[in-house]
């Protein structure tokens, strides 16, 4: 069978269609994580970006978070769209911006739709394309990371009619940053 990272025999592809909100941020936030192992940040940037992740994390595993603060990384002061603009267009920097910036864009509109807040302009404008924009980011990484990814998106799917979830519970990120 064809896969999502071109090779016969691999795991089907599976779009944001298939996942729960947090399901679907989980996986933007995995593929984030995969470039960002590889990208060079400026020290500010990488400070920022590995902190709206985790927070981004803390949302995907139930725990309390400010969808207000998610939003902040989008349009606020945080501003990653800005940020973006430092690094050449192409460099596994620029990716891992791009990637960071769908999958907090993704938590921050989610969290503000669980919370009844209203997303601020920028953020309301995600949510339907962006897991498939990701995915075709991935395509760009190795393939130990494309299979990696692939074994989650299939984990996930698999699971999606368990009352507990994929991983017999919440999401956490040691399940998806551990799945091998």
């Amino acid at each position: 069978m064809e896969s999502d990272i071109g090779g016969p025999g691999a795991w089907p592809p599976v779009t944001q269609r298939d996942f729960s909100p947090r399901e679907s941020t989980a996986v933007g936030l995995l593929i984030a994580r995969r470039f960002l192992l590889d990208a060079r940040l400026n020290d500010e940037d990488q400070g920022l970006v590995f902190a709206g992740l985790e927070l981004a994390w803390r949302w995907v595993e139930g725990r309390e978070v400010s969808p207000i603060h998610l939003c902040e990384y989008i349009d606020g002061e945080i501003n990653l769209p800005f940020r973006s603009t430092l690094y050449a267009e192409g460099s596994v920097a620029s990716h891992a911006m791009a990637a960071v910036f769908l999958s907090m864009g993704l938590a921050a509109l989610y969290a503000c739709k669980e919370a009844g807040v209203s997303p601020s302009e920028s953020v309301e404008n995600f949510g339907s394309n962006e897991l498939d924009v990701l995915n075709g980011l991935s395509s760009l990484l190795g393939s130990e990371d494309q299979e990696r990814i692939s074994r989650v998106r299939h984990i996930l799917a698999v699971g999606a009619g368990d009352k507990h979830g994929a991983f017999g519970g919440p999401i956490r990120q040691a399940d998806v940053d551990d799945t091998r």
